[in-house]
């Protein structure tokens, strides 16, 4: 660099000041750009989200009071308040990459029977691609008094340039401490999880059904004194609507069905939409005359959602 600037100045094409001048504004200019392009490529990263959890760590507290749930299928928050009378403990668990867990930023009270919690990805230079458990203990706030208190929880991940990415979920905080409400036994002779083998394939731009439906799948058989109808209902996969009680002569057209959650003790209902098929052997008699069901939905053991639906005949 040195001898090619000593032959432009030989040649009189700049002069010792000149010279001096452009090497100075060409090595701003360096600097400028180098910096101009650091800062295009590395920008700032979001800053640590600050917990509002007295404690937490990675997997599940000891003495849980519910089993930890095993990772299959949708992975949802979990929560329970603690053991005892007092409200004053809520424990939330979240599932995320184990380097970079969520940190619970925010949590408070909407209604007697409604809290709303706010997660956020932490940060870190790399995070790991995969599902783990992480738990955070805080202090409940005040007013959340109703005997099922359900969690608007929100997991968040800050995106450089846009909008968060949201994941959102509504979940019951469970109460260790409330008696278990016993579940009548099934009144289905047969049931499964999914859809009858029988049932025709849905055409492709087919809606879901949204409620329960009444099928019979079995042509009536000689010699048999009663017919098989088959039930489909829809909601939480590990918390199905099964059938309780079946009244055959509700009316002259019409067959009776309570429906009611099966809920086992201390345990979690996923918020996914799953089918459930029950069938229900019902007298001959009735079944001749039946072409339709009322079907009673018991929902926390009192209140009752009445849906009457035509009963499909697809056995001729």
């Amino acid at each position: 660099m040195g001898e090619r600037s000593r032959t432009f100045i030989r040649r009189g094409m700049l002069g010792p000041g000149s010279a001096r001048r452009a090497a100075a504004t060409l090595a701003a200019l360096v600097a400028v750009a180098a910096l101009t392009a650091g800062c295009a490529t590395q920008p700032a990263l979001s800053p640590e989200p600050r917990s509002i959890a007295d404690a937490e760590g990675a997997g599940w507290p000891p003495g849980a009071p519910v089993p930890e749930r095993e990772r299959e299928g949708p992975i949802e928050p979990i929560a329970w308040w603690n053991e005892g009378p007092a409200r004053n403990v809520i424990t939330f668990i979240s599932y995320g990459s184990s380097t970079c867990p969520y940190v619970l930023t925010a949590l408070e009270v909407l209604a007697d029977d409604q809290l709303s919690a706010t997660f956020q990805k932490g940060a870190a230079d790399v995070c790991t691609d995969d599902l783990a458990p992480h738990f955070h203990i805080v202090s409940a706030p005040e007013g959340a008094t109703a005997d099922e208190v359900f969690a608007d929880v929100e997991w968040r991940e800050p995106r450089l340039g846009d909008e968060d990415w949201v994941q959102a979920f509504t979940i019951m905080v469970i109460d260790p401490n409330l008696e278990p409400v016993d579940v009548p036994a099934s009144a289905a002779v047969d049931e499964y999880p999914g859809l009858p083998a029988l049932l025709p394939e849905p055409a492709p731009d087919a809606e879901q059904p949204d409620g329960p439906q009444a099928l019979w799948l079995s042509p009536v058989l000689e010699l048999a004194d009663d017919r098989e109808l088959t039930i489909i209902t829809y909601g939480s996969s590990s918390c199905p609507l099964i059938p309780t009680a079946v009244d055959a002569g509700l009316a002259s057209d019409t067959i009776g069905v309570t429906l009611q959650e099966r809920r086992a003790p201390n345990t979690f209902c996923t918020a996914d939409f799953a089918p459930f098929t029950s069938v229900l052997a019902i007298p001959l008699t009735a079944a001749a005359e039946a072409t339709q069901v009322e079907f009673s939905t018991l929902v926390d053991g009192a209140e009752r959602q009445v849906t009457t639906v035509d009963i499909v005949d697809l056995a001729g």
